[in-house]
């Protein structure tokens, strides 16, 4: 059963922002849009839009609604480069949205797993992905036009290393994009990850060896590329449309 969609903090409707966001995510989910229907009860378990508080940086990971998720703008541009500091653009997730999207459990995600066919013509393998909402969808719309770039990207994109795996992220609580099999990680041979990067004193500077051309095929058809954010994973590529839905305004 769907869960209804709280706004403002309480149960009480703010009225400057949920709509806006609201109707950002029905657009990037129309298949979802009779889900986030607002309500105005005090005692509704129902995903929450605004709660109204103002949070540190690891409140907004560990505790977000679902304008937080938004935080941050994602910087769709025609070059690669260092991402602002503190910057993680669609790094931020409402787990409870997720789960409402593709499956609450392991068990469940898995019954949504469907096959994608991977760089056709290039390559006989075949990766599932969540066949929800798009997801698998659009991920074998990037695995068509991948297929079709010069023989100069294979060496990028013929090995992945991984999409659905139920785990979580590394250092936290948080089920990782993987756990919902809408995310796919690269090969990671010709990768960079923030953690792999950091000196003695923990400082880490930006690394990336992925093409600008893979990179905009994925964000053509939703994908958010973990080399947009300032912890940066450039092997990452994970499906979320909000960020590039025209109705999605993103304000920090």
């Amino acid at each position: 059963m769907a869960l209804p969609l709280l706004v403002g903090q309480g149960g009480v409707e703010n009225k400057e922002r949920p709509d806006p966001i609201r109707r950002c995510f029905q657009a990037a989910y129309p298949a979802a849009a009779d889900s986030l229907t607002p309500i105005k009860t005090e005692n509704n378990p129902g995903l929450v839009i605004d709660d109204g508080l103002i949070k540190s940086r690891s409140q907004l990971f560990d505790r977000p609604d679902l304008q937080d998720t938004l935080h941050w703008p994602y910087p769709v541009k025609r070059n690669i480069e260092p991402p602002p500091e503190g910057a993680d653009p669609g790094r931020i997730r409402h787990l409870g949205f997720l789960k409402l999207l593709y499956g609450a459990d392991r068990t469940v995600v898995r019954e949504q797993l469907v096959d994608v066919q991977w760089l056709p013509g290039l390559s006989k393998r075949v990766i599932q992905f969540n066949g929800r909402h798009g997801a698998a969808a659009a991920l074998q719309s990037v695995s068509n036009e991948l297929a079709k770039l010069p023989r100069r990207f294979h060496t990028y994109i013929l090995k992945t290393n991984g999409t659905f795996n139920w785990r979580y992220i590394k250092g936290t609580k948080r089920l990782s994009a993987h756990a919902f099999a809408i995310a796919i990680d690269l090969d990671i041979r010709h990768t960079d990850y923030w953690r792999w990067a950091r000196d003695t004193q923990g400082r880490f500077k930006f690394r990336n060896r992925i093409p600008i051309e893979i990179v905009e095929i994925f964000e053509k058809y939703g994908f958010v590329w973990g080399g947009r954010w300032w912890h940066f994973d450039t092997m990452h590529f994970e499906y979320r449309p909000e960020f590039f839905t025209p109705e999605c305004v993103v304000q920090p």
